[in-house]
């Protein structure tokens, strides 16, 4: 499995079109670290898992929320065995991974890690949350990239940015629903500062170093299509 940064909408043509989102999160296996959270002694589903894949099954219980989209919490195992079950069974269909976490880097003149805008000032990519998730978005599409299919599958893949409200915090398959639900809705999408990863380079197509485009839960809702500069 290899993936291609999609910049716009228009990247992707077709019929059918497989939407796999992934609120991504880094937690052990014993128990959910994130503080305040909702799922506590879950058993580590610090990420949320959605799809409008009409066929998706798992061996966990299924929760259908709105609009024909599946959703549930996964640890991060389970969330990468879902989203590689997913994704290969339809190798004939475009389809499209979004990960809510940093696909993408920035630095300043002087060649120090910097935001890439002033909205992930509480986490950028380089720091604390946002340094996690960085790391979790290199292993995660390592992982994905070993899955073996006979037709050489592309995924374009889409950075998710979802800024938690007071008391949404651990409502981590909500926040993949809305993903989904978001990229069906939206027009475009936006664009960060910033190069692609370098650690990211190996799984892409052909090596591209521009960043992914930006599906932003909120400021889209309220900003339209803005391009964020």
């Amino acid at each position: 499995m290899k993936f291609k940064p999609c910049r716009s909408k228009a990247d992707i043509s077709g019929n059918s079109l497989v939407i796999v989102a992934v609120d991504l999160g880094f937690s052990k296996s014993e128990q959910l670290e994130s503080r305040g959270s909702s799922n506590q002694g879950s058993r580590g589903q610090s990420c949320g898992f959605a799809t409008n894949a009409a066929d998706y099954e798992h061996r966990r219980p299924k929760t259908k929320l709105k609009a024909k989209i599946w959703a549930e919490n996964l640890t991060f195992a389970e969330a990468c065995e879902a989203t590689a079950k997913v994704l290969t069974s339809a190798p004939a269909s475009p389809s499209v991974l979004i990960l809510e976490a940093p696909l993408s880097s920035h630095f300043c003149d002087e060649g120090n890690p910097h935001m890439r805008d002033k909205r992930e000032e509480h986490s950028p990519w380089y720091r604390s949350a946002g340094a996690v998730t960085t790391l979790a978005a290199i292993f995660f599409l390592e992982r994905l990239s070993r899955y073996r299919d006979s037709t050489g599958l592309t995924v374009h893949l889409v950075e998710g940015f979802a800024t938690r409200r007071e008391g949404e915090s651990g409502n981590h398959k909500e926040v993949a629903r809305r993903l989904v639900a978001a990229y069906d809705s939206t027009s475009s999408l936006m664009q960060w500062k910033g190069q692609l990863m370098y650690p990211l380079v190996p799984f892409m197509v052909s090596a591209p170093h521009r960043a992914p485009g930006v599906l932003a839960l909120g400021l889209q809702e309220r900003e339209g299509t803005e391009i964020l500069q």
